[in-house]
């Protein structure tokens, strides 16, 4: 019985030391400037926003050409990839430029919703810009 006893307090003593240790490198600036531990714990630079406004049924992706009228109509599956978004910060210098629509969400009886981005690669919706590399991901897999 002692010898049990004895076990499962060095085991909780390894343990204690084991937390403390992580704890103290996690602290370590190298690791922190990175970023590493926010995107690890899911607190990263990224945001999760549905441009669509929650009409994923009235999605259309634009051709590479440009053209408006080349549209092509999503699937659910498709239509939710490109609606439900990680936003990732952008610069003031970033968010100027020739914006280009790329898709629209045009829900019945009220206003299109339009995807524009630029040449840098940022994307901006009623005027507010913003980075998404799953965005760009998906939509170049659609085009």
């Amino acid at each position: 019985m002692p010898t049990k006893l004895i076990l499962k307090v060095l085991l909780l003593i390894a343990a204690f030391a084991g937390v403390i240790y992580l704890m103290n490198h996690l602290r370590s600036s190298d690791i922190n400037d990175s970023g590493v531990v926010a995107t690890l714990l899911g607190s990263g630079n990224s945001k999760p926003y549905n441009w669509c406004g929650g009409f994923e049924d009235f999605v259309s992706v634009f051709s590479t050409n440009e053209a408006i009228s080349a549209t092509k109509k999503l699937s659910k599956v498709d239509a939710s990839r490109v609606c439900e978004v990680l936003m990732e910060p952008v610069s003031a210098e970033e968010a100027h430029g020739d914006f280009k629509p790329v898709a629209q969400a045009v829900p019945p009886n009220q206003e299109a919703r339009i995807l524009e981005q630029n040449s840098q690669g940022v994307f901006r919706v009623g005027g507010l810009p913003f980075r998404s590399a799953s965005l760009t991901k998906v939509l170049s897999e659609l085009r």
